[in-house]
């Protein structure tokens, strides 16, 4: 699949507050997009890279998903995704604590989705 120029074009922060409050939201190649430039910007063997990037997508993600002005369909779209940066996450947990943090962050989300979206289809 080609890449979309109006993607290719835009710059980080808009890409990622198109994301965020689904302005286009017939437009599934922007999260594909944000969450690949997310992805590529972070050294993947920071230690820092929760902070850096994929705890900042997953709670991007998240914030989408709980804000009932966001179209539902792009709701749900987020909710297919939110795991990808929590995997990623994972693949960095170096220690037992590292990845409580990020069990402990994906049950939180658990509660905060079914709490907005209501029902877990």
């Amino acid at each position: 699949m080609a890449e979309d120029p109006a993607v290719s074009t835009c710059s980080f922060d808009v890409l990622e507050d198109l994301v965020r409050f689904g302005r286009h939201p017939d437009s599934p190649e922007l999260l594909t997009a944000y969450l690949a430039e997310m992805h590529s910007r972070h050294d993947p063997l920071s230690a820092n890279a929760w902070g850096q990037g994929h705890g900042r997508a997953h709670r991007l993600l998240l914030d989408a998903i709980c804000d009932p002005l966001v179209p539902e369909h792009w709701r749900w779209l987020c909710l297919d995704h939110l795991w990808l940066p929590l995997d990623r996450l994972l693949q960095l947990a170096s220690s037992r604590d590292e990845r409580a943090v990020i069990y402990t962050a994906s049950a939180s989300a658990s509660v905060q989705v079914h709490d907005s979206l209501g029902v877990v289809r």
